[in-house]
């Protein structure tokens, strides 16, 4: 299969994806299903092992499929609706760069925060308080055990559900979980190293106190600060990943 004009203003990797998304789409590609190898996607779509590869390094880092080391790469088998949305496709394309990930989650995030701290009720609060109370009682388990991480990873996701939750905006809370939905692989991926769950803590910590003392300043603050702290883990993974 080679591109059609309608994908000649698309890069070579951008194409792989929206062709990834239309096989999963069609049913050619189901939940767990082992993918084809490089050599095999790169003759069928009609571009280079190396953009098949970029393109599979992106779905990777975003959950949608899982790279076994001497097995094989296969659709994650926790896959939800996001790789059929094509806001989302669009957002996953545009997604290599870092920096620009993070300035996009600041933007959305401090906005968030600021509406919490206008519009947050004694149930929000006390919502996020038992989310940083799981969060903390995580830090008495072992660290090391994977189903911890995953536990870490819904923790922190619940952290911000309840935060756009607490904006009482239904037009922020939608946008909010549907980011969220975005970078939820991304966020589960910050618990690959045990010791980001005992830094996890005091910064979304930090974000309650803020609106607990109606200090959006101090609330925008915090969020950049987590924000930041994402972006330098998902930066580190990466360069790893690259090498």
């Amino acid at each position: 299969m080679h591109q059609s004009a309608r994908f000649q203003s698309m890069s070579a990797v951008d194409f792989v994806l929206e062709q990834f998304r239309a096989m999963v789409a069609n049913s050619e590609l189901g939940q767990g299903d082992l993918l084809p190898s490089e050599s095999v996607l790169s003759e069928r779509l009609g571009v280079s092992r190396g953009s098949v590869r970029e393109a599979m390094k992106i779905l990777s880092a975003f959950g949608i499929i899982e790279i076994k080391r001497g097995n094989g790469t296969y659709l994650s088998e926790h896959l939800g609706d996001s790789i059929l949305d094509p806001l989302l496709l669009s957002l996953l394309i545009d997604s290599k760069d870092t920096r620009a990930m993070a300035e996009f989650r600041e933007g959305i995030e401090t906005s968030v925060v600021r509406l919490a701290v206008r519009h947050a009720k004694p149930d929000d609060v006390k919502a996020l308080h038992t989310v940083i109370d799981s969060m903390k009682a995580l830090l008495q388990e072992d660290d090391a055990a994977p189903e911890i991480r995953a536990e870490w990873g819904r923790a922190d996701l619940a952290f911000h559900q309840a935060l756009g939750a607490a904006t009482h905006n239904p037009l922020m809370v939608k946008l909010y979980a549907f980011i969220m939905r975005f970078f939820e692989s991304t966020i589960e991926n910050t618990y690959a190293v045990p010791q980001n769950g005992q830094q996890a803590v005091p910064l979304h910590e930090n974000i309650l106190l803020a609106i607990e003392k109606k200090d959006q300043t101090a609330a925008a603050a915090a969020a950049v600060e987590s924000i930041k702290a994402w972006e330098r883990i998902y930066y580190e993974r990466e360069t790893r990943h690259d090498r």
